[in-house]
């Protein structure tokens, strides 16, 4: 029988022959690629491409070109430099660089590259002295299938370039016979090809105890018509900011100098060909502006806009300081603030610093205007009183100043000179006319009323940052003069200051039919600074007094008295003194806190009546915050010794003992309640009085 042919069997084997075929094929062509047109087409044209200049504005040098059929193409020793550069003025390099190739692009004479990745890369940024940074042509670098250009009947395109790992070497060397330079890791680095331009995006990394990084976002186009524009955003984080101050900022501040506990800096960028406009937010930590001994310091925050547009540039920000603080050496002015200011190219407008100077609330605003010579006017209070200060700053370090202090009824006028304020020396003049009421409520005397008119002049000299070169002397004359409702007084105080040691004196004068003086003492050459007074009263009638104050009524005697005391600024567990009272002919009956002991008493002792005393003496010493005194009061009829103490917050504990032998009989006792709580004891001819509790505040 003849066999016949199954036509499927047919079908089936021709598909077969035609699958071998189309594999021996394809095994020919990538053969032929692999062995032919890649070393001998695609190589050398990549080789005479690179060489050409046409991969202008950048040129790249490549030590060897090697393909593998799995691998791909691997570059060796490859360098990107400038036109302008050479190949040992490179922007980046690297020791290989693999390529990915869209393979079917060669069969339509198209040479495009994915990926042009750059392992272990040393990238170099720098500025030279003429003021142009190396990487500037970047950024008119053609990327993707927009930018692909001919060359030798094929079409080249690299859409995108990446650095994969490194180091970035930074530097700038503009300034002459000075430079910067600095050494980062890069973590990465790519630059895209967009429709009509390309997009960078860089991103850094610092190891090391001192961490910092930054990161970069750029989109450039050339817009298809030649206008290239392009936006962006930077962020740096680092520690190591005042290495950067210390290169572009000192001579612009000169002379103040910066520095920076870490920076966080974020900017936004957008230009075109005839414009360039930066948006930044900048956070400075534990920043200071010094000037010699002179430290403004804080934690800021700047708004910061730079504009170029039509060949004109302009710039201005709004900052503000957190917890800022302005010291003269180890010597506070102005603690706990917040500042809040505009600055621009005329100069610094200052809105508001409210904080504390001496421990008292401070409110100011002014405007610090540059040029030559630099100007700084200023106006404010503490508590309450105004003042204003207006100061020319020149080049050379030399400055002068005039302060105004006055509230509705007091001025005082202060002129100041430097010839060296960065070592912050000074001479001072000053003169004017007060009221004490004003003084009085600087330092808080809000239930004891102070009066009276004061005339001050004097002189002083030194450095502001060490009050132990201060030199100068003050003369004061006060009329009219109240305290308590004191009948008004009149005195002078001279003062002298040598070498940061002041002294002061209230000559004697005349004082309720007596007379009064005063003496003080501060030394500014220690810290905390330390002080002393000693105040001395003779002959004082307290009739005279008593008729001052109703507190007082009825009281008579003649009154001898001294009391001196030393201790530290701010330390008042330091304080360290004495002092006695002497009063004769003394009676106490009207007195109404001796009205209420008399009452008390008369519970006691029927008919108790207060006597006059001949003699009434106190001592008393001054230490540990705490007041020891000793009482000791004689009369033909009572004899009553106290002693005990008082701290300085007015609470009492006291011993009494009082004869009364000669007294009427003595009653069951009993306790009763006066400003402090009286207890009764009772001994043989006599009587024990315990006093504790709360000492009134007259």
């Amino acid at each position: 029988m003849e066999r016949r042919s199954n036509p499927s069997f047919r079908k089936y084997r021709l598909a077969a022959y035609l699958l071998v075929a189309v594999i021996a094929a394809y095994t020919a062509f990538c053969h032929a690629v692999n062995t032919f047109i890649i070393p001998r087409v695609v190589i050398p044209k990549m080789r005479a491409y690179l060489e050409s200049g046409v991969s202008e504005p950048l040129k790249i040098s490549v030590g060897d070109i090697r393909f593998d059929p799995v691998s791909g193409f691997l570059f060796t020793d490859v360098r990107l430099y400038t036109k302008q550069g050479s190949p040992s003025d490179y922007i980046a390099s690297s020791k290989a660089v693999d390529i990915d190739l869209v393979w079917h692009d060669l069969l339509f004479k198209r040479v495009t590259i994915r990926r042009f990745d750059m392992t272990d890369v040393d990238l170099n940024v720098y500025r030279g002295s003429d003021g142009k940074w190396n990487i500037g042509p970047l950024a008119r670098m053609g990327m993707g299938d927009a930018s692909a250009k001919q060359f030798g009947g094929f079409k080249v395109t690299v859409r995108e370039l990446r650095l994969l790992g490194g180091k970035a070497r930074y530097s700038d060397r503009m300034a002459p016979g000075n430079s910067i330079e600095r050494v980062y890791d890069i973590a990465s680095m790519s630059v895209t090809g967009s429709e009509d331009g390309c997009r960078l995006m860089l991103a850094t990394k610092s190891t090391g105890a001192k961490k910092g990084s930054l990161s970069l976002f750029l989109e450039y186009s050339d817009g298809g018509n030649g206008e290239p524009s392009g936006r962006g955003t930077v962020r740096i984080k680092t520690p190591n900011i005042n290495e950067y101050w210390s290169y572009y900022i000192d001579d612009m501040i000169k002379p103040w100098e910066i520095e920076v506990g870490a920076a966080d800096l974020k900017a936004d960028i957008s230009f075109s060909r005839e414009m360039f406009r930066l948006d930044g937010v900048y956070g400075l930590k534990d920043a200071a502006l010094n000037y010699g001994d002179l430290r403004i310091s804080g934690d800021a925050s700047i708004k910061y806009v730079f504009e170029y547009s039509k060949n004109k540039a302009s710039s201005y920000a709004d900052l503000l300081i957190k917890d800022m603080k302005v010291c003269a050496g180890d010597n506070a002015m102005l603690s706990g603030a917040e500042c809040r200011a505009y600055i621009d190219k005329e100069g610094v407008e200052i809105s508001a610093i409210e904080g504390q100077a001496f421990r008292k609330p401070v409110s100011y605003k002014g405007m610090f205007i540059f040029g030559e010579p630099r100007r700084l006017s200023i106006d404010g209070q503490i508590c309450g009183i105004r003042n204003t200060l207006d100061m020319e700053i020149s080049s050379r370090g030399k400055a002068s100043a005039e302060m105004q202090v006055f509230t509705s009824y007091s001025k005082l006028a202060i002129k100041a000179g430097s010839q060296d304020l960065k070592d912050l020396s000074f001479d001072i003049g000053m003169a004017g006319d007060m009221n004490l009421a004003d003084i009085g409520s600087v330092i808080g005397m809000t239930k004891r009323k102070m009066t009276g008119k004061a005339s001050v002049s004097g002189t002083l000299s030194g450095e502001l940052d060490r009050m132990g070169s201060f030199n100068g002397k003050a003369d004061m004359k006060v009329d009219g003069f109240t305290l308590l409702d004191m009948t008004p007084k009149s005195f002078s105080m001279q003062a002298v200051v040598k070498d940061g040691l002041l002294d002061g004196e209230v000559p004697k004068f005349p004082l309720y039919g007596g007379t009064a003086a005063a003496k003080i003492r501060f030394d500014t050459g220690l810290s905390p600074q330390k002080w002393g007074f000693e105040y001395d009263i003779e002959k004082c009638d307290l009739r005279s007094l008593s008729l001052d104050d109703a507190r007082l009524s009825g009281m008579k005697g003649i009154l001898d008295a001294n009391l001196a005391c030393s201790g530290r600024l701010g330390r008042p567990d330091a304080a360290i003194g004495g002092g006695y009272i002497r009063i004769v002919d003394c009676n106490i009956k009207g007195v109404p806190i001796f009205v209420a002991i008399e009452k008390g008493m008369d519970s006691v002792i029927k008919d108790f009546d207060m006597p006059d005393f001949k003699e009434i003496k106190a001592a008393f010493s001054v230490a540990k915050k705490e007041i020891d005194a000793r009482f000791a009061c004689q009369s033909p009829l009572l004899k009553l010794e106290m002693s005990g103490d008082c701290d300085f917050a007015g609470n009492v504990d006291m011993t009494a003992g009082a004869n009364v032998s000669r007294l009427s009989p003595i009653k069951t006792a009993r306790q009763i309640l006066i400003p402090a709580t009286l207890g009764f004891d009772f001994v043989k001819d006599g009587i024990v009085v315990k006093i504790s509790g709360k000492w009134p505040v007259i």
